[in-house]
């Protein structure tokens, strides 16, 4: 199997990977809409993610926690299902939401009666201290009356719209800090959304992510703080809008890291649709059932809220961090320099957190009552990562253009029998070099990036630059070979590809 033919492998999903329980609903679910698995897995993490994220976290020893807040991004033509599957599952939260409003309703008349009495005292008490004060009177007593019914002030009630699809990037700070602070930015035709104001300013979402928080300051009206919150987004859309975005867009969006925080599946990359096997139960009980668990989770995330309770904690099964570990070690080798992963470090550096997140939302939507990830789940979530880091991978090399590291790296790769060594001259790479980086004023940044990144080394000799290319993934019996050098000339080919002494 060429590496071609992997790599599209690997963007296939394998309805196998799943947690019994997930695949149980998916299968029912394409049982009675005829959507693709793909969509109806992603569609599903996202609903149930929302559905769990302001009640639990996964708390490992001594490390920061991790909230259930997922970040989705689903690519797929018109026509898909994708609409279908995303009111089907929101179906719950519409219901609740409806019942939050008609609440917030009796909330809201029962305030407005009890502020008008209150705003009645506290103006009879504003004017005695006032008259007071006045007449150069002991303010004491009327200064006590006056703040303690100022501690008295009826509080407004929150409208719990935890939903919201098209905001601003202001309106959507606004929701989050000054609204009810479990929110989601979900919408199934995302086109508008991604090319709008939210996607403008990338880092404010990684703030989201992590929960930090942050003090909005607006010169029109009064700054607030965000805080105490949880937030996620789920959008789908059309692949062609996507593609077409701007390169600078693009690398903003990359560069500050919120790309290797969105996990996106792009249905057309997909070669064989996912098969689903096994037997399953359909009947009306099953989507009842997953109704009954998003609902609960639901209910008891409002009820923590309320009640001002912390999130509830999730840790690992001994196994299950013994599985952790070992892929962590895994992943730090994939992101070092030659590693499958070193030029996707960002998001390879995101894969564990992304994985845990994943790995308790199959664990408390499986088994509400438990707070143990278990092996199974964790490793379901580190499989699932890995469709979703090489869907990822597969569209940032379609989608963008070249760093001039990038640019170089491949250049003295595939110049490399050519050269008959590991050892560049630099003039010969701004003469025959790629094009965009003929000139020192980009190619010298770009090799002092490579050079930090232990993939070059710098050196002059005899008044000549020299670029050595250490991380070449060619070793030297291969390159022996491609240039036709006798085995006992092989040792200058060696010594080449060996880093100086600084």
């Amino acid at each position: 199997m060429n590496n071609k033919n992997k790599i599209n492998h690997e963007l296939n999903l394998k309805f196998d990977i799943l947690p019994r329980h997930i695949r149980h609903w998916a299968s029912h679910l394409h049982n009675i809409t005829g959507v693709a698995i793909e969509i109806i897995v992603v569609t599903l993490l996202a609903f149930l993610g929302l559905a769990c994220q302001d009640l639990y976290c996964v708390q490992l020893k001594n490390k920061q926690r991790s909230l259930l807040a997922l970040y989705l991004l689903l690519l797929s033509r018109s026509g898909s299902g994708k609409s279908t599957i995303f009111r089907l599952l929101k179906t719950p939260f519409a219901q609740q939401e409806r019942e939050f409003e008609d609440v917030y309703r009796e909330e809201l008349k029962a305030y407005e009666r009890i502020n008008i009495l209150w705003e009645a005292e506290f103006n009879v008490l504003k004017r005695l201290y006032k008259k007071t004060l006045s007449k150069g009177e002991d303010t004491t007593e009327t200064s006590k009356k006056l703040e303690e019914w100022i501690g008295r002030q009826p509080k407004v009630p929150v409208r719990k719209v935890i939903i919201t699809t098209n905001p601003t990037s202001e309106a959507l700070a606004k929701s989050i800090g000054l609204g009810y602070q479990n929110k989601a930015l979900f919408n199934d035709e995302a086109t508008a959304v991604y090319k709008g104001s939210v996607f403008n300013n990338p880092a404010l979402l990684n703030t989201y992510w992590c929960g930090d928080k942050v003090t909005i300051d607006r010169a029109a009206t009064e700054s607030f703080v965000i805080e105490n919150y949880v937030f996620s987004y789920f959008l789908a859309m059309q692949p062609q809008p996507y593609d077409n975005t701007s390169r600078q867009k693009k690398a903003n969006i990359r560069e500050t890291g919120l790309q290797a925080r969105t996990q996106m599946i792009d249905m057309e990359q997909i070669i064989e649709p996912c098969i689903i096997n096994g037997d399953y139960t359909h009947s009306e009980a099953v989507l009842s059932e997953l109704y009954s668990v998003i609902t609960r989770h639901i209910k008891a995330g409002v009820k923590r809220r309320e009640n001002g309770d912390e999130l509830i904690k999730l840790s690992l099964a001994p196994d299950a961090q013994e599985l952790l570990d070992t892929t962590s070690l895994s992943l730090q080798q994939k992101m070092k320099p030659g590693g499958s992963l070193f030029p996707y470090d960002d998001l390879g550096a995101r894969i564990i957190e992304q994985g845990l997140r994943m790995a308790g939302i199959f664990q408390v939507s499986g088994e509400p009552d438990s707070t143990i990830i278990t092996k199974e789940n964790l490793l379901s979530a580190l499989n699932l990562m890995d469709w979703f880091v090489n869907h990822a991978i597969t569209k940032i090399d379609s989608t963008r253009e070249l760093s001039d590291e990038e640019k170089i790296l491949f250049w003295l790769e595939s110049h490399l029998v050519e050269n008959g060594s590991y050892d560049f001259r630099r003039n010969d790479i701004i003469k025959k070099g790629p094009r965009s980086i003929r000139c020192s004023e980009r190619l010298i940044p770009a090799l002092e990036k490579l050079k930090s990144k232990g993939m070059v080394q710098l050196f002059e000799e005899a008044g000549i630059n020299y670029v050595k290319f250490i991380g070449s993934t060619m070793n030297p019996v291969e390159l022996a070979a491609k240039t036709n050098t006798p085995i006992h000339q092989t040792g200058p080919l060696t010594l080449s590809k060996l880093a100086r002494p600084e």
